[in-house]
């Protein structure tokens, strides 16, 4: 997980961006299942970055600023797992007629929602571990916006993570 703490904002790009090159320009030579894997790998480097940030900026506080990091593990768990079962589900479904059950609409709402709090999560203690101070919903907002447009967020939040965190 330190590879992301001290990888530059252009490498951690690149790792994203090789998943979606081989959707778009090869994908159709793929089959479904490839497709999702790479998705998959996609959305995986992304929660692993987003991981990463959350928990190294936790560790990186003082006691009495430190959150329970279980609950941030069991989101970015949840996160993944939701996606993988959810993935071949939906590509199912839109093979087909039918709607979805609600049981995957159930799931859909767990999974964005672990995601949501996982994003939280890193975005508030990262800004914490920065400020060296807590901090307010308005003070990690935009780092939580990076978090979720990861491809493009990367660009501005890599490199206060490679001064904060990266030692």
């Amino acid at each position: 997980m330190r590879l992301f703490l001290i990888a530059r904002h252009w490498q951690i790009t690149t790792m994203q961006l090789i998943p979606i090159a081989c959707i778009f320009w090869v994908g159709k030579f793929l089959s479904p299942v490839q497709v999702s894997f790479m998705w998959l790998l996609l959305v995986s480097v992304s929660v692993i970055w987003i991981y990463s940030i959350g928990a190294a900026a936790n560790l990186a506080l003082e006691p009495a600023l430190q959150r329970n990091v279980m609950k941030f593990r069991i989101a970015t768990c949840a996160s993944l797992f939701i996606l993988v079962m959810v993935l071949p589900i939906m590509y199912r479904l839109s093979q087909t007629d039918s709607a979805p059950q609600g049981w995957l609409v159930l799931l859909l709402f767990a999974g964005m929602a672990s995601f949501y709090y996982m994003l939280w999560y890193a975005a508030s203690q990262f800004v914490a571990a920065e400020k060296k101070a807590e901090a307010s919903y308005s003070e990690f907002a935009l780092p939580m916006l990076g978090f979720w447009f990861s491809i493009v967020g990367v660009w501005f939040l890599q490199p206060r993570v490679n001064r904060v965190l990266g030692s």
